[in-house]
């Protein structure tokens, strides 16, 4: 077994799942030292990492943090602006 403890599996959140890298923008900032929640001003970005739980999301910061975060707060972005480009067809 690994030292490292991984986060604790949601409901729906399944392999396979997460194909899709969704990201949200901050409408609203939120401070909160509480542990399992995270911090961010308004304007920042963080990545969608679950579905939305009793008003909270949980996300990612770009500081590599996670945690909860109020789902009233966030705007999701449209998943099509943030995806990686597909690699060309090729022609045959």
């Amino acid at each position: 077994g690994g030292v490292f403890s991984r986060r604790p599996a949601l409901e729906n959140d399944s392999p396979g799942t997460r194909h899709k890298v969704r990201f949200a923008s901050v409408t609203q900032a939120y401070s909160d030292a509480e542990k399992g929640l995270v911090s961010l001003a308004e304007g920042e970005t963080c990545e969608v990492l679950g579905a939305e739980k009793d008003g909270w999301i949980l996300v990612q910061t770009r500081r590599g943090v996670q945690g909860f975060f109020p789902a009233a707060y966030l705007h999701l972005l449209p998943a099509l602006a943030t995806a990686l480009p597909s690699p060309p067809v090729p022609l045959s």
